[in-house]
């Protein structure tokens, strides 16, 4: 959640900047309308969490309702109260959203840099900030690992708007990127994770 939302609003932040420029086709300004919805519902959550108490939360009141008359809405409710522990810890969840906003930013300069390696010069920097969350918001449908196929099809779309026919070939070098780093890190875990100790029962004439 935190990093859904920090995709938001940091798609949001960088349309707020390039508003004027971006203006074109009804599709874009549909764009344009989703993310600033998204953005404002992500607000408008976050502050609900902090500012509510749990006594005093209706939300909470109607996932619990809807678990007494459907068994299998009870899932919602513990999703529900398992966000609702953060209520009490604002910092902890500022913290979060800003890791994750470095994180995204991160990714976003890296993209930029991957549309220069690909010849693709003419394309805006901060546009880059406004369409590349977006297709990171298609990935997370789990359809294949690091997004691949919704991603491709989602960059290439985006990136049309920017000028560019290469955007599933900036997102191959994307996911090339995500599974180079992921392998590193997958060989660090494996080893140096730990293992369980393993408990050695009392003979039986020690046992009491």
């Amino acid at each position: 959640m935190a990093g859904l939302s920090a995709l938001v609003l940091l798609s949001a932040g960088a349309l707020f900047l390039e508003f004027n420029s971006l203006r074109g086709t009804a599709l874009l300004k549909g764009i344009q309308v989703f993310i600033t919805i998204s953005a404002v519902c992500v607000l408008a959550f976050f502050t609900y969490l902090f500012l509510v108490r749990e006594k005093h939360d209706p939300l909470l009141w109607l996932f619990r309702w809807l678990e007494k008359q459907h068994a299998s809405a009870g899932s919602l409710t513990r999703i529900y109260e398992g966000i609702r522990v953060y209520h009490a810890r604002k910092l902890v969840v500022i913290k979060i959203m800003l890791i994750s906003l470095v994180i995204h930013v991160m990714v976003c300069s890296a993209c930029v840099m991957f549309a220069r390696a690909l010849g693709e010069d003419g394309v805006p920097v901060l546009p880059v900030f406004i369409v590349v969350p977006l297709g990171l918001l298609v990935t997370a449908i789990p359809i294949l690992p690091a997004g691949v196929g919704t991603g491709h099809a989602a960059f290439g779309w985006l990136f049309q708007f920017l000028g560019s026919q290469r955007g599933a070939d900036l997102f191959s070098l994307f996911a090339l990127t995500q599974f180079m780093i992921g392998g590193i890190g997958g060989l660090v875990y494996l080893k140096f994770k730990s293992k369980a100790p393993k408990l050695e029962l009392p003979a039986t004439g020690e046992m009491q």
